[in-house]
């Protein structure tokens, strides 16, 4: 009996199907709407901390690290 096959699928995106500085330029507009620019700026100094960290986009670790840094004040 042969052992089952799994399937894995990878697929870049990357400027590929989505225009990566459109996304991010209105992700920033609403951002700034939402939490202010200052607060705003903040996310995106934790997103880039946690890319160049992880090496690669982890949205779910850039919004924990930003929410507890909120109740925490650092």
């Amino acid at each position: 009996m042969r052992p089952k096959e799994e399937l894995v699928l990878l697929i870049d995106v990357d400027n590929t199907l989505l225009d990566n500085d459109l996304v991010k330029t209105r992700m920033e507009e609403r951002l700034d709407s939402a939490l202010g620019i200052a607060p705003a700026a903040r996310l995106w100094e934790i997103y880039e901390d946690v890319r160049e960290t992880s090496g690669l986009v982890d949205f779910p670790a850039t919004i924990q690290r930003f929410r507890s840094t909120r109740t925490t004040g650092r």
